[in-house]
Protein backbone atom coordinates (compact mmCIF):
# COMPACT_ATOMS: atom_id res chain seq x y z
CA UNK A 1 0.00 0.00 0.00
CA UNK A 2 1.09 3.63 -0.36
CA UNK A 3 1.63 6.27 2.28
CA UNK A 4 0.03 9.56 1.35
CA UNK A 5 2.43 11.54 3.56
CA UNK A 6 5.39 10.23 1.54
CA UNK A 7 3.64 11.07 -1.73
CA UNK A 8 2.90 14.60 -0.51
CA UNK A 9 6.61 15.08 0.28
CA UNK A 10 7.57 13.76 -3.17
CA UNK A 11 5.12 16.10 -4.85
CA UNK A 12 6.36 19.12 -2.87
CA UNK A 13 9.95 18.28 -3.78
CA UNK A 14 9.01 17.88 -7.45
CA UNK A 15 7.17 21.21 -7.53
CA UNK A 16 10.10 22.94 -5.84
CA UNK A 17 12.55 21.58 -8.44
CA UNK A 18 10.27 22.62 -11.32
CA UNK A 19 9.84 26.09 -9.84
CA UNK A 20 13.62 26.44 -9.53
CA UNK A 21 14.13 25.26 -13.12
CA UNK A 22 11.61 27.73 -14.54
CA UNK A 23 12.90 30.56 -12.33
CA UNK A 24 16.38 30.06 -13.79
CA UNK A 25 14.89 29.93 -17.29
CA UNK A 26 13.06 33.25 -16.89
CA UNK A 27 16.02 34.98 -15.21
CA UNK A 28 18.07 34.29 -18.34
CA UNK A 29 15.24 34.81 -20.83
CA UNK A 30 17.34 36.83 -23.31
CA UNK A 31 19.39 33.73 -24.07
CA UNK A 32 16.61 31.19 -23.56
CA UNK A 33 14.11 32.95 -25.83
CA UNK A 34 16.24 32.03 -28.83
CA UNK A 35 15.08 28.43 -28.43
CA UNK A 36 13.23 26.99 -31.44
CA UNK A 37 10.37 25.90 -29.17
CA UNK A 38 9.48 29.52 -28.42
CA UNK A 39 7.37 31.41 -30.93
CA UNK A 40 6.53 35.12 -31.14
CA UNK A 41 3.43 36.06 -33.11
CA UNK A 42 1.80 39.45 -33.62
CA UNK A 43 -1.97 39.10 -33.46
CA UNK A 44 -4.60 41.44 -34.91
CA UNK A 45 -7.08 39.11 -36.65
CA UNK A 46 -8.53 35.78 -35.65
CA UNK A 47 -6.72 34.10 -38.55
CA UNK A 48 -3.39 35.18 -37.01
CA UNK A 49 -3.99 32.51 -34.37
CA UNK A 50 -3.45 29.89 -37.08
CA UNK A 51 0.28 30.55 -36.61
CA UNK A 52 0.15 29.58 -32.93
CA UNK A 53 0.93 26.08 -31.77
CA UNK A 54 -2.09 23.95 -31.04
CA UNK A 55 -0.92 21.70 -28.19
CA UNK A 56 0.34 21.98 -24.64
CA UNK A 57 2.38 24.93 -23.50
CA UNK A 58 2.85 28.19 -21.65
CA UNK A 59 2.12 31.58 -23.21
CA UNK A 60 2.44 35.30 -22.63
CA UNK A 61 0.10 37.94 -24.04
CA UNK A 62 1.79 41.29 -24.58
CA UNK A 63 0.40 44.68 -25.61
CA UNK A 64 1.02 48.40 -25.67
CA UNK A 65 -2.49 48.94 -24.27
CA UNK A 66 -1.68 50.85 -21.09
CA UNK A 67 -3.16 50.12 -17.72
CA UNK A 68 -1.45 51.87 -14.84
CA UNK A 69 -2.07 49.02 -12.42
CA UNK A 70 -0.15 46.36 -14.38
CA UNK A 71 2.74 45.43 -12.09
CA UNK A 72 4.35 42.92 -14.46
CA UNK A 73 7.85 44.01 -15.50
CA UNK A 74 8.36 41.74 -18.51
CA UNK A 75 8.59 43.62 -21.82
CA UNK A 76 9.50 42.70 -25.37
CA UNK A 77 10.05 45.56 -27.82
CA UNK A 78 7.93 48.06 -25.85
CA UNK A 79 5.08 45.59 -25.41
CA UNK A 80 4.33 44.57 -21.84
CA UNK A 81 2.95 41.25 -20.62
CA UNK A 82 -0.68 41.69 -19.62
CA UNK A 83 -1.47 37.98 -19.15
CA UNK A 84 0.36 34.70 -18.73
CA UNK A 85 -1.15 31.26 -18.81
CA UNK A 86 -0.87 27.64 -19.78
CA UNK A 87 -3.04 25.03 -21.39
CA UNK A 88 -3.36 21.86 -23.37
CA UNK A 89 -4.77 23.69 -26.43
CA UNK A 90 -2.84 26.97 -26.60
CA UNK A 91 -4.48 28.25 -29.76
CA UNK A 92 -8.01 27.83 -28.42
CA UNK A 93 -6.97 29.24 -25.04
CA UNK A 94 -5.56 32.41 -26.60
CA UNK A 95 -8.71 32.75 -28.71
CA UNK A 96 -10.76 32.72 -25.50
CA UNK A 97 -8.70 35.66 -24.21
CA UNK A 98 -8.30 37.85 -27.30
CA UNK A 99 -11.28 36.97 -29.51
CA UNK A 100 -13.78 36.07 -26.82
CA UNK A 101 -16.93 36.49 -28.92
CA UNK A 102 -15.56 34.16 -31.60
CA UNK A 103 -14.52 31.63 -28.96
CA UNK A 104 -17.97 31.71 -27.34
CA UNK A 105 -19.60 31.10 -30.74
CA UNK A 106 -17.36 28.11 -31.47
CA UNK A 107 -15.92 26.53 -28.33
CA UNK A 108 -15.09 23.38 -30.27
CA UNK A 109 -15.69 21.18 -27.24
CA UNK A 110 -13.41 23.26 -25.04
CA UNK A 111 -14.80 25.26 -22.15
CA UNK A 112 -12.69 27.87 -20.36
CA UNK A 113 -14.78 29.43 -17.60
CA UNK A 114 -12.01 31.90 -16.70
CA UNK A 115 -10.26 34.18 -19.18
CA UNK A 116 -8.06 37.24 -19.11
CA UNK A 117 -9.81 40.02 -17.21
CA UNK A 118 -9.24 43.62 -18.21
CA UNK A 119 -12.77 44.74 -17.34
CA UNK A 120 -14.70 44.03 -14.15
CA UNK A 121 -16.91 40.94 -14.31
CA UNK A 122 -16.00 40.26 -17.95
CA UNK A 123 -13.96 37.31 -19.20
CA UNK A 124 -11.81 37.92 -22.26
CA UNK A 125 -11.77 40.77 -24.76
CA UNK A 126 -12.07 41.27 -28.52
CA UNK A 127 -8.91 42.89 -29.87
CA UNK A 128 -10.46 43.30 -33.32
CA UNK A 129 -13.05 45.83 -32.12
CA UNK A 130 -13.67 48.68 -29.71
CA UNK A 131 -10.93 50.26 -27.67
CA UNK A 132 -8.55 47.31 -28.06
CA UNK A 133 -8.27 47.36 -31.86
CA UNK A 134 -6.02 50.44 -31.84
CA UNK A 135 -3.22 48.66 -29.98
CA UNK A 136 -0.57 46.07 -30.76
CA UNK A 137 -0.94 42.52 -29.46
CA UNK A 138 1.61 39.75 -29.39
CA UNK A 139 1.69 36.20 -28.09
CA UNK A 140 4.88 34.44 -27.06
CA UNK A 141 4.25 30.72 -26.74
CA UNK A 142 6.46 28.04 -25.25
CA UNK A 143 5.93 24.54 -26.57
CA UNK A 144 5.65 22.01 -23.73
CA UNK A 145 4.31 19.03 -25.66
CA UNK A 146 4.64 16.25 -23.05
CA UNK A 147 4.23 18.48 -20.01
CA UNK A 148 1.86 17.92 -17.11
CA UNK A 149 -0.44 20.51 -15.60
CA UNK A 150 1.79 20.61 -12.51
CA UNK A 151 4.80 21.52 -14.69
CA UNK A 152 2.95 24.32 -16.42
CA UNK A 153 1.57 25.68 -13.15
CA UNK A 154 5.11 25.89 -11.74
CA UNK A 155 6.11 27.74 -14.89
CA UNK A 156 3.38 30.31 -14.17
CA UNK A 157 4.44 30.66 -10.54
CA UNK A 158 8.09 31.15 -11.49
CA UNK A 159 7.17 33.80 -14.08
CA UNK A 160 5.10 35.67 -11.47
CA UNK A 161 7.92 35.49 -8.92
CA UNK A 162 10.50 36.90 -11.36
CA UNK A 163 8.39 39.54 -13.16
CA UNK A 164 5.26 40.07 -11.08
CA UNK A 165 1.77 38.82 -11.83
CA UNK A 166 0.31 40.44 -14.97
CA UNK A 167 -2.82 42.53 -14.56
CA UNK A 168 -5.13 40.33 -16.64
CA UNK A 169 -4.66 37.25 -14.46
CA UNK A 170 -7.91 36.23 -12.84
CA UNK A 171 -7.37 37.39 -9.26
CA UNK A 172 -6.00 40.84 -10.06
CA UNK A 173 -9.37 42.55 -10.68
Amino acid sequence: MYEISKLVKLEKSYKKRLFSHFSDFFRDYKNNFKDKKIHKNFISRLTDLDNLQYGKGFYLILTDFELNTNQCKFQDNKLKVIYRGHGSRIRKRVESHLFNDSYNNNKDGTHYPVCMKLELKKNGININSGVYENYNWKVISFSMIRSSQIMREQCEKAFDKIYGKPLGCKDNL
